[in-house]
């Protein structure tokens, strides 16, 4: 936030003189920012207007580009061009015979598809593709992406009905996000968790489960996350009559 300025000052000069690579990896690099702490308007066009003049860049780098883009979109709310920048950056990232890049191309694409599309039977196999290339891939080069992806999958799986699949795949990713001392992938698993105890009928273990995962994102500053606990306690207190308190939370989540 401190560096805005600077940033965009960077990434005008590098457009300005035509440096087209290392403006792509500026302005990839910095989708971590605009994330977490916005403006996301902003990071999708400065992304996309990179990606638009490098067209000549190696593939690898814009594979991850275009992987980053379908997040940014994805999160804005756009599920087309999110789909969009993924199925080019997949393809990218079989061009360039890049695991790591297809790794991240396939998670985010199913990201998509999963949660605002509800396509089930085309996410899975997606995720099930970029765990295994992850770990093909290993942790120095995608970092949390296995862990991340693990417990997404347990979480379709089981919304898809399979509770006794699903379940201990978001336990064992929960585990291995400990183990990592990852506290955003703590909170995310333990908030899922609390989903699958929510949609069982057991209502105080989930709101349990919801509350501690909005006290670790609260405590690691994510302001974005948040948002998946309270709409949690959201839900949990209209099933349990606790309207006006649902809309208390509401009023949280839209703030």
């Amino acid at each position: 936030e401190a560096e805005h300025a600077n940033t965009r000052a960077a990434l005008d000069y590098l457009a300005a003189t035509g440096d087209r690579e290392a403006e792509l990896r500026l302005a990839r690099a910095l989708w971590v920012g605009w994330y977490y702490r916005g403006p996301l308007h902003e990071g999708v066009g400065r992304l996309e207007e990179a990606l638009e003049r490098a067209r000549d860049v190696e593939p690898s780098l814009r594979s991850r580009a275009h992987s980053f883009a379908t997040l940014l979109n994805w999160t804005l709310g756009d599920s087309d061009r999110a789909l969009d920048h993924g199925t080019t950056a997949l393809a990218l990232a079989r061009e360039a015979g890049n695991s790591e890049c297809a790794a991240y191309a396939l998670y985010f694409r199913a990201l998509v598809l999963a949660w605002d599309l509800r396509d089930w039977d085309a996410a899975i196999p997606l995720t099930e593709e970029a765990i295994a290339l992850g770990r093909e891939a290993g942790p120095e080069r995608v970092g949390w992406l296995v862990q991340i992806a693990l417990g997404d999958l347990g979480t379709m799986i089981a919304l898809r009905g399979d509770h006794e699949r699903g379940v201990p795949l978001i336990e064992e990713a929960l585990a291995q996000h400990r183990a990592l001392e990852h506290h955003f992938g703590v909170a995310i698993r333990t908030a899922e968790v609390g989903l699958i105890d929510q949609i069982n009928g057991r209502t105080a273990l989930a709101a349990s489960r919801y509350a501690e995962s909005l006290r670790l994102l609260r405590v690691a500053g994510d302001a974005m996350s948040v948002a998946l606990p309270l709409a949690g306690l959201v839900g949990l207190a209209a099933s349990t009559g606790l309207h006006h308190w649902a809309a208390r939370v509401s009023g949280m989540l839209e703030a």
